[in-house]
């Protein structure tokens, strides 16, 4: 999906809409795209050995701290509404929580 958001994204928004795609649309999809691969390998990476590799449960501690920050300051400048922040947020709480869950049980041991 990933790759296919990087490479093709005006082919799979075709789907959607007979209308031209907006360039920033297209360009956030991109962007979309080369997000999910790295946090994918990241999360695989992670997920072989949570306890040794710590490091990783910050870098993306930070990053979805920073994308819920990122979505609320987007839904105060205007730029969408609410409910698309409330497509993500959930998901970013929910890997926090997970890397909350991760490092107190790592610290009961």
């Amino acid at each position: 999906m990933g790759a296919s958001l990087i490479f093709i994204p005006e082919f799979l928004t075709k789907g959607f809409s007979d209308t031209t795609i907006n360039s920033t649309i297209i360009g956030m999809l991109r962007g979309a795209g080369g997000s999910i691969i790295p946090y994918s390998i990241l999360y695989i990476f992670l997920a072989l050995d949570p306890y040794r590799k710590s490091w990783a449960l910050y870098v993306i501690l930070v990053a979805n701290t920073l994308a819920i920050i990122l979505d609320l300051g987007s839904v105060i400048f205007g730029e969408y509404n609410i409910l698309n922040a409330l497509i993500d947020i959930p998901v970013e709480l929910i890997s926090i929580l997970g890397i909350i869950l991760v490092f107190w049980t790592n610290k009961k041991k």
